[in-house]
């Protein structure tokens, strides 16, 4: 419930479409790292992915609210090290 109320709109090719909010599409993209990390590693591509979503969208992230989700997830350890 909490995802779908966080979502926002972007355009795509002249559509409106429904993304993840600012915090839970970089909880994806470290949650998706760490699972590559876990079985096989991770490339530099995934880790540029995090860099330019912090780059362009960091002032719209609840810092705080982030770092509660990667305890909850049990990755803390493996987001502070990225």
């Amino acid at each position: 419930k909490r995802l779908w109320n966080q979502t926002r709109e972007v355009n795509y090719l002249g559509e409106g479409a429904l993304t993840l909010g600012y915090n839970d599409f970089l909880l994806h993209l470290f949650v998706h790292m760490a699972s590559h990390m876990a079985y096989c590693g991770f490339g530099v591509r995934q880790l540029l992915d995090v860099v330019v979503m912090i780059e362009r969208e960091g002032h719209k992230i609840n810092w705080d609210a982030f770092y509660e989700d990667l305890k909850k997830c049990n990755i803390d350890r493996f987001g502070m090290l990225i």
